[in-house]
């Protein structure tokens, strides 16, 4: 899997630091799974279900097995209830919404768009980029 999300370090003021390193590790592997664009998930029917950017359908279990872990040569995989508990405290905290039942769990980032959407690179009237410094140009300062 290729590329990157965006890291925000307003993060680390929010609740989530303050939980259990299981909730941020979680949080970290929804964000690096969910949808980069828009997607059909295939289902065993006639038809598929559609997900947008910041959206997955997974499973809860295959969530445990995703944060799973390796401590003294001895893989550690999280309970199915605990991670149950995670996600409906990131829920309640307003930073997924969440479906689930019997065939699935389908998860969407609340923010996705707010801190993941693509950057437009904006030109100001004089033709300098925004947040340039003025008298800056290739990388230079004035008088360097």
């Amino acid at each position: 899997m290729a590329g990157w999300t965006k890291a925000w370090r307003k993060e680390v003021r929010s609740s989530i630091w303050d939980m259990p390193p299981i909730y941020h590790r979680v949080f970290l592997w929804l964000r690096y799974k969910v949808e980069h664009k828009t997607t059909l998930f295939p289902t065993r029917g006639k038809f598929g279900i559609w997900t947008r950017p910041g959206q997955i359908i997974t499973s809860v279990r295959n969530i445990a097995t995703g944060v799973s872990w390796r401590e003294s040569g001895v893989e550690k995989t999280p309970n199915v209830k605990t991670i149950k508990s995670v996600l409906e405290w990131l829920h309640n905290e307003g930073s997924i919404a969440l479906i689930s039942n019997t065939k699935g769990t389908f998860i969407s980032l609340t923010n996705w768009d707010t801190y993941q959407g693509q950057e437009v690179e904006q030109v100001t009237l004089d033709g300098q980029q925004n947040g340039q410094v003025d008298g800056q140009q290739n990388g230079q300062v004035d008088g360097q």
